[in-house]
């Protein structure tokens, strides 16, 4: 059982399918991360700012686009996912994409310096994020081979089949984006489905 506020209970539950915290760590934890609530397009991250923040989402989506034109979807964020502008919060540089919340969000935010300090003050912290950071990079790579490997359809089939519910809480033009197909594709892929 975690030792934290009733609040954090769904961030303990999270933080322990990876490691087991003592008390001593979850007194390192208080202080250190925000709970809050995002609206449906509240813009988290900005393209040509240096990304602050990275964060464990409890419940909705983020989009993150390209700015501009090329305003494809690249990436998108789910329930249990951990989410940043890798590069911007990793090494300070400007962010060259766009967060979105796609729907109203529920988070957990850690700045680079709390992210820090608890890496630092605990070798339980330290391995938390690195095992987060690992699922992080293979989603990552299965990302890729999903574009270089297969078909439209077996991107949509493999996206509803780890999150059932996004073709009822995203738009057809938003799927489609980050499927990198035409709305009209996605229509006739969704009829043979």
């Amino acid at each position: 059982m975690s030792e934290l506020s009733f609040s954090l209970a769904p961030l303990a539950a999270y933080l322990e399918q990876f490691v087991q915290p003592t008390s001593v760590d979850y007194a390192l934890l208080r202080g250190r991360v925000t709970q809050r609530n995002i609206a449906k397009n509240t813009l988290i991250c900005q393209a040509g700012s240096v990304c602050e923040e990275a964060f464990i989402i409890q419940a909705g989506i983020a989009r993150h686009v390209y700015p501009g034109d090329a305003g494809g979807i690249t990436w998108l964020s789910f329930a249990g996912d951990a989410m940043t502008e890798a590069e911007s919060f990793f090494s300070g540089r400007p962010s060259s994409t766009n967060i979105l919340a796609a729907t109203d969000m529920q988070v957990y935010g850690f700045t680079r310096i709390h992210l820090d300090e608890l890496y630092n003050a605990s070798p339980t912290w330290e391995r938390c994020g690195r095992l987060i950071t690992e699922i992080y990079l293979v989603q990552l790579a299965q990302r890729a081979f999903t574009f270089q490997f297969q078909s439209a359809q077996q991107r949509y089939e493999e996206l509803l089949r780890r999150q059932p519910q996004v073709a009822q809480q995203l738009a057809q033009g938003e799927i489609a984006a980050y499927l990198g197909i035409a709305p009209e594709t996605l229509s006739r892929i969704r009829s043979r489905v």
